[in-house]
């Protein structure tokens, strides 16, 4: 004869261990990725997973004041792309960017975007810095080809 309550017990009990074999195989969450592309042709050259509030520098140098700029974006919350840091030893550069020049040659900003897109006639001092890596841009494009950096959430 079954004693009251057991069966309850033996159920929960079962699925509790069903639960525990499982939860390994629920799917991950999916993750945002930088990704960057040439636009002519149309082809992605460049990807790498992001977290939220995860950050990469474009450096490169400023084309008419030959100064090194650095641009800093972040993720946000909900995988949207934002420009956090403007850094350049020229004013002009600041001025360029419609920003007055910080002393310090740094701005801090929050600025929403939605895409980088990037032309230049040589790509030789752009580059990318993701997750400790450094990748020269001239190395994902031909000189004049534009490019187009984007966050893509699933």
């Amino acid at each position: 004869m079954a004693r009251p309550g057991h069966g309850w017990a033996r159920a929960a009990g079962g699925l509790a261990l069903a639960l525990l074999i499982l939860w390994p195989c629920a799917p991950a969450a999916a993750q945002a990725s930088l990704q960057i592309w040439t636009l002519e042709p149309r082809r992605m050259v460049f990807s790498v997973a992001m977290e939220p509030g995860q950050v990469f520098t474009l450096e490169h140098q400023n084309s008419i004041y030959l100064a090194l700029v650095r641009e800093t974006y972040r993720v946000g919350p909900n995988g949207e792309l934002r420009q956090v840091m403007l850094e350049s030893p020229s004013a002009g550069v600041f001025e360029y960017h419609g920003h007055d020049p910080p002393s310090g040659g740094r701005a801090f900003l929050e600025r929403p975007l939605g895409a980088l897109r990037l032309r230049s006639a040589s790509y030789e001092h752009h580059r990318l810095l993701v997750g400790g890596q450094a990748i020269p841009l001239m190395d994902l494009a031909q000189p004049g080809q534009p490019l187009l950096l984007q966050v893509v959430t699933p």
